[in-house]
């Protein structure tokens, strides 16, 4: 056998294939659209069709209940309340429950994953280029049951003072950082040439470079947005106008150019048309929808400096004073309870709206990092994102998504390990024919071997070699391979590309899901699919012919994997509330139509006058423990102590009698009788400022003041928790008549809403005699341990300064001592005068306080009561109307529990038990306990 000159082995008997008998439509013809539609939903519990009819038999269980009240003639407020509340909570189970925000740098393709997974041409607009194209918040939800066209959307404004806030901030930002580091201060000279030829916003600022960064960007953002928000107006049409205008007053007059913004914000504000700041827009296509939202949602460039400004044709945008832009339509993917959030990209130069995407963040439960894939493991703010992720969200809360992965990869073998290298060489069809020379050579090399000819082993073996080679040259290169057909190379080439681009999508994979397991806070696995947004675009749009496919298949792409991923993000969630709704709410509404039925107006309002009776009792108890706890038991503490303290106080009190005033070198009889007469206050040349009366309470100030202090705090304590007590008792009451069957009568709606504001006055009472109490009790504290006006050892020791000075005569000095220290020294010593007094003090200003208070709680669930007796006067239910009503609802209560308890709950179990198979789940084994 010999190698030919163009490569390729040539085989004795070649087999030429019959192309004649090819059909024409496996090479060719037009692909048709792909339709994501047609996709096999997970088996999940709440896909299966045995879920979707127990929702609908739930939802309509009421049904009966609310035709019954309908029919009736009888004109009951609490029956009316009863039907409201069974209309409020049949809408449960069609909430979103599931929040994913869409994150990453701009340009990254995030629109144009939305798009994909929505399979909605430009329901998100995507920018040329790959730039940053998304301006604000921009949500997609399921249709709303109120929108009258297939489309619509909910456009959320910031409030006229938001507005106006938000102005004034962006161009204070802007002034500060351009007096600060422009030339000149930012002015602008008219007459200077070459100021008026000033280039734009990036490379003016770009002087700066260095000096201050953030303020840079701040000053871009301002300009950009203050651009967008004010092109009608001169001031605005180009950066040296922003300049001469926000520039033009000095830094004391910086509030005039403040009230111009303020007037130009609210006359541009009165433009708009909108409900309390709402706007909703509905139309048949996406497309007029687009045009319709345009001047809320897109970018606007700045004039350049020599641009000519023309108010006709030049519109404002509006998209700085938006929150959120939410587009609500038809498809499985929202219908399932998720909603979908485009969030402007972390690295875009308008600070704004970065800071709007992490304020976003915040409150979504899932995240969707995206990255271009070919910076997945090296871009910082992946790093960033995922470290965020790791800290916010918990357990497979997270999912990356690489896109671009269609780009070509010149060597892929590198990239392929065990059955890819299989499948590398199954992509060549021409394999065969070359595996067939392969075979041949290795006979014809056995039996040279038998023969042990070598030479012509060595020869035959280096054609084999050769024949291996060019089997690999088939396999890269097919186009040299000239049996095949275009399509059929065209296929091999897709095939090869595939496998390679499989392969490295499966390196970044693993690497990222190793990075995401070296973050510290990291919990549960990270999800990552490699996405091409480029060629499922082309197989949601069709119409190409079957030899120019993309090289990737559509579920190469990865995107119906993960909208398959995202269907599964709120099954759990759903099925366990709407098995809860089924157990409780249903339930308990039938509860509250039997009460309804079975008890008549009299009983319900003698069982509610009970239940405030009961409601004040139990304050009132509060009220008797919070002040035993608080304050009776600490002033009771105290007097013991102080009374254990007396003989120690004693004692100190005699010591500095004997060793100190009574010697005669330190305290002549002169000196000591000038303190009685002035009451223990006198100043010598000797004996400077002294005070008998202070010295004497240095050691109570000692031993008591950080008591003191506790109490005086247990004063504000008591306060507080009394008010936190008073409060929760009447939220439970409310709540208590809010759930009653008729709570939604608009006579009790009415009713229990005065219960908050009887609450709040009631509130501010007991703050108010709260504070009066804490001030009685620091003027104990003062009169406990200071000398201070009706101070207790003070008003004692006064006496005993008067029953000294009426002491005369020779031996008056003696006597007086004698008098002074059985007065500090005694049984009836001047120090019992402290804890008696606190006792007595603090018993009647909690006496007093505590009164005050009883009277303020009565008076509030009095009014309670006399509003509730005002209720009742319009209550009819006791009527013979009313009576054929309840019996009518009390026969229906019957069989709405047969049906919860019979179909309802056996359509769950079978849904589970669906779920559970598909996912290859068992039930556990239940273990009989042993006898």
């Amino acid at each position: 056998m010999v190698l030919p000159t163009d490569g390729r082995v040539e085989a004795p008997n070649t087999r030429k294939r019959k192309y004649e008998d090819l059909d024409d439509d496996e090479v060719c013809g037009e692909v048709e659209a792909y339709d994501p539609n047609r996709e096999e939903m997970p088996k999940l519990s709440i896909y299966l069709e045995s879920f979707r009819q127990a929702e609908e038999i739930v939802n309509h269980i009421f049904d009966p209940f609310l035709r019954a009240i309908e029919r009736s003639s009888c004109n009951d407020k609490l029956i009316e309340g009863l039907a409201q509340k069974i209309r409020d909570a049949r809408t449960i189970t069609n909430r979103a429950r599931v929040t994913v925000g869409l994150v990453g740098g701009s340009g990254v393709g995030k629109s144009s994953l939305l798009n994909n997974l929505l399979g909605v041409e430009e329901i998100a607009s995507v920018a040329n280029g790959g730039g940053s194209c998304t301006t604000v918040i921009q949500g997609y939800a399921s249709a709303s049951e109120m929108q009258g066209k297939d489309f619509s959307a909910l456009i959320k404004l910031q409030s006229l003072a938001g507005c106006k806030l938000m102005v004034q901030n962006q161009a204070k930002k802007f002034i500060r950082y351009a007096r600060a580091y422009l030339p000149n201060g930012g002015a602008v000279d008219s007459d200077n040439e070459d100021d008026i030829e000033h280039e734009e916003i990036d490379q003016t600022l770009n002087e700066t470079e260095g000096e201050d960064p953030d303020g840079k960007l701040d000053a871009q953002t301002a300009i950009e947005n203050l651009t967008t928000l004010f092109s009608e107006h001169d001031e605005f049409k180009n950066y040296r106008a922003v300049r001469a205008f926000l520039l033009s007053k000095s830094a004391d007059h910086e509030s005039d150019i403040m009230e111009q913004l303020d007037t130009m914000t609210e006359n541009l504000w009165n433009k708009i048309e909108h409900d309390n700041g709402n706007i909703v827009m509905d139309a048949d296509s996406v497309s007029t929808l687009m045009t319709m939202i345009e001047p809320f949602t897109t970018r606007k460039e700045m004039a350049d400096e020599d641009s000519v400004f023309i108010p006709e044709e030049s519109e404002p945008c509006f998209w700085p004073w938006v929150l959120s832009v939410t587009i609500h339509f038809s498809h499985r993917l929202l219908e399932a309870g998720i909603k979908l959030m485009d969030l402007p990209g972390t690295t875009d130069t308008n600070r704004l709206r970065v800071e709007t995407t992490y304020q976003t963040l915040r409150d979504c439960s899932h995240r969707i990092i995206v990255c271009d894939i070919t910076r997945a493991e090296t871009d910082t703010t992946v790093d960033e994102h995922l470290q965020g992720a790791a800290r916010v969200h918990g357990i497979n809360k997270t999912i990356l998504v690489c896109t671009n992965s269609d780009k070509e990869l010149n060597t892929a073998p590198k990239y392929l390990k065990g059955e890819q290298q299989l499948e590398w060489a199954r992509a060549s069809k021409e394999i065969s024919v070359i595996s067939a020379d392969l075979k041949e050579l290795e006979k014809s090399i056995r039996a040279a071997k038998q023969q042990q000819d070598s030479d012509i082993v060595v020869d035959l073996t280096d054609q084999k070699t050769k024949a291996q080679f060019v089997c690999t040259l088939v396999l890269l290169f097919p186009k040299a391979n000239p049996i095949a057909t275009d399509f059929e190379k065209k296929q091999c080439e897709n095939r090869l590309q595939e496998i390679a681009i499989t392969a490295r999508n499966a390196k970044v994979t693993n690497r990222m899901m190793a990075k995401w397991k070296e973050i510290p806070r990291a919990k549960g696995s990270l999800k990552v699919f490699c996405v091409s947004n480029k060629h499922y675009d082309t197989y949601l749009s069709g119409s190409f012919d079957k030899i120019d496919a993309p090289p990737l298949s559509v579920q190469g792409t990865n995107i119906p994997d993960l909208r398959t991923h995202l269907l599964k993000l709120p099954a759990g969630v759903k099925f366990q509330r709407f098995r809860g709704y089924c157990h409780s709410t249903v339930q308990a509404l039938l509860n509250k139509v039997e009460s309804l039925c079975n008890v008549n107006a009299l009983e319900r309002k003698e069982n509610w006058d009970n239940l405030i009776n009961a409601t004040q009792k139990d304050l009132l108890n509060t009220l008797d423990t919070l002040t035993e706890e608080l304050i009776k038991n600490p002033v009771t503490n105290i007097v013991h102590e102080m009374n254990k303290k007396e003989i120690y106080w004693t004692k100190v009190a005699k010591r500095k009698c004997e060793e100190g005033w009574f010697v005669h070198a330190k305290m002549p009889a002169a000196t000591f009788r000038a303190f009685i007469r002035k009451y223990g206050k006198h100043s010598t040349a000797k004996v400077k400022d002294l005070n008998m009366n202070d010295q004497l309470l240095y050691a109570v100030r000692k031993d008591f003041t950080v008591s003191l202090d506790d109490l005086c705090e247990s004063c504000s304590d008591w306060t507080v928790k009394f008010i936190n007590a008073a409060r929760t008792a009447l939220d439970k009451l409310k709540k208590r008549f809010k759930d009653d069957p008729a709570g939604n009568a608009e006579c009790l709606v009415e009713f229990y809403n005065s219960i908050s504001i009887h609450s709040a006055g009631l509130q501010r009472e007991i703050e108010e005699i709260g504070a009066g109490l804490q001030e009685d009790f620091v003027n104990i504290q003062n009169k406990a341990l200071h000398d201070e006006g009706g101070a207790y050892l003070s008003t004692r020791m006064a006496e005993v300064y008067e029953d000294c000075m009426e002491i005369t005569g020779t031996k008056a000095h003696d006597q007086r001592k004698t008098i002074f220290l059985k007065a500090l020294t005694s049984k009836d010593n001047v120090f019992k005068s402290i804890p008696s007094g606190l006792h007595d003090e603090s018993t009647a200003s909690r006496t007093l306080r505590t009164q005050c208070v009883i009277k303020s709680v009565v008076d509030s669930f009095n009014e309670i009561r006399d509003h509730l007796q005002d209720v009742y006067a319009r209550v009819a239910v006791d009527s013979e109307e009313g009576r054929q009503l309840c019996d009518e609802l009390q026969a229906l209560v019957k069989p709405a529990r047969d049906t919860m308890a019979g179909t309802v709950h056996d359509l769950l179990e079978a849904a589970e038990k669906e779920e559970k198979s598909w996912l290859g789940l068992k039930d556990p084994v239940k273990v009989e306990p042993k006898e």
